[in-house]
């Protein structure tokens, strides 16, 4: 016998106990994404000229500048901003295209800046890597969630501690 089928409408289920869930500052993500694109932006408007005579028209040359830079920064702050960081007492549970990395399968971390700043986490059973963005609410509710359950020589925890979070 099948399993019924989940009301499409219902609100979504709570964490249970063992989840905690780490939403990003909004503001922190608009103006470090909005950073980005104006250090972006700038250049391109200076080589403005240069880019009509290349591709022929500003029409062309627009669209290029979109999908090149604007899209992507888009849809980075989309991920970072609806996709909030799940701590479990298991591992951490990124952005759909990464998912649930486990705390034993995390190799290192490190600081990225990109226009935000984050931390990446390269898996060994994970194609990508894992980028945690570090403008949480609450880091040092993040930082002790991390504490209390990342065993001791854990990479992300060591990056944390290190950072001072």
């Amino acid at each position: 016998m099948k399993p019924p089928i989940a009301d499409p409408f219902a609100p979504p289920a709570p964490p249970d106990e063992q989840t905690r869930v780490f939403p990003q500052s909004f503001w922190r993500v608009y103006f470090g994404t909005a950073l980005l694109t104006f250090l972006i932006l700038v250049p391109m408007i200076a080589l403005w000229p240069l880019m009509r005579q290349v591709f022929l028209g500003s029409g062309q040359s627009f669209m290029l500048f979109f999908l090149v830079f604007i899209n992507p920064l888009s849809a980075a702050f989309s991920m970072t901003f609806l996709h909030p960081t799940r701590i479990t007492r298991f591992g951490v549970q990124g952005p759909p295209a990464v998912g649930f990395v486990e705390w034993n399968q995390m190799k290192s971390a490190r600081a990225i800046w990109f226009g935000l700043p984050y931390a990446r986490i390269p898996a060994r059973n994970h194609f990508f890597a894992l980028w945690i963005p570090l403008c949480f609410k609450d880091k040092k509710a993040f930082a002790r969630a991390v504490e209390e359950w990342a065993p001791a020589d854990n990479p992300l925890r060591l990056f944390l501690q290190k950072r001072g979070f």
